[in-house]
């Protein structure tokens, strides 16, 4: 390849990565429930919690395929590094659904354990994406 060529790649992957960022941060932004806020549901809001979670790892899912589609125009080295960071992301997201079934099934006994649990796996899966956003922007 031409030189001219690789910096236009490396740069098109990088503001394609920055745009996947800035929309992670603005989709956080604009979401009116925390973890926080789902950390202090009791067992009767437990409808409401499962629907964000799946709503808020879906939304996850999204922004992670955009990045991959983002990756494949991307350089060689960038598109290894993405290569090795999506094993780490597909391994949280394999989590996330374990205990996401587990956070749904729990018992008014199980309720806090598997409520912190799960939001542990999403605030985990988010801090990843977040990571490899960001690390693919260098």
């Amino acid at each position: 390849m031409k030189p001219t060529y690789l910096k236009f790649a490396t740069a098109v992957a990088l503001a394609t990565t920055l745009a996947a960022t800035s929309v992670h941060a603005e989709s956080k932004k604009e979401d009116p429930v925390t973890y926080e806020q789902v950390s202090d549901y009791t067992v009767e809001q437990k409808t409401e919690a499962v629907t964000w979670l799946e709503e808020r790892a879906d939304d996850l899912d999204r922004q992670i395929d955009e990045l991959d589609q983002k990756m494949a125009n991307a350089g060689d080295a960038m598109a290894a590094k993405w290569e090795e960071v999506k094993i780490d992301l597909a391994a949280k997201r394999e989590a996330v659904a374990r205990d996401l079934e587990e956070f749904k099934n729990a018992s008014a006994d199980a309720w806090d354990s598997a409520k912190a649990s799960m939001v542990e796996s999403m605030q985990d899966m988010e801090r990843a994406y977040d990571a490899a956003a960001e690390e693919l922007s260098k």
